[in-house]
């Protein structure tokens, strides 16, 4: 778990305009995952909320709060691409990640 802690010790280092870039990026993804949001809004989101963004990011300093939602992107990217491959091949991870636990069936 050390090569977490250095990850996470270096985005926490970056700059803000470093900073802001990656959460764009990352938020642009979650946006097109968004059945509901056209592939064509997204920049126009992404415009609008780069602004006052940055501006919390670089002037009210809540840099702990934009490197936590890079994380829980960072893990819904994980999962995703991840996790959600390999459920099906493990039936037990499924069961878990659904929240349903196997029943012990009676015997017949």
């Amino acid at each position: 778990m050390d090569w977490l802690k250095t990850s996470l010790d270096w985005i926490g280092q970056l700059p803000p305009e470093v900073l802001l870039l990656v959460l764009l990026v990352g938020l642009g993804y979650v946006l097109k995952s968004v059945d509901v949001i056209a592939n064509k809004a997204i920049p126009l989101v992404l415009l609008v909320i780069g602004g006052p963004l940055y501006y919390f990011i670089e002037v009210v300093g809540v840099r702990k709060a934009v490197i936590g939602t890079l994380i829980a992107i960072i893990a819904w990217v994980l999962h995703n691409q991840g996790l959600a491959r390999i459920e099906d091949k493990i039936p037990w991870l499924k069961g878990l990640a659904n929240g349903h636990e196997k029943k012990d069936q009676p015997d017949a």
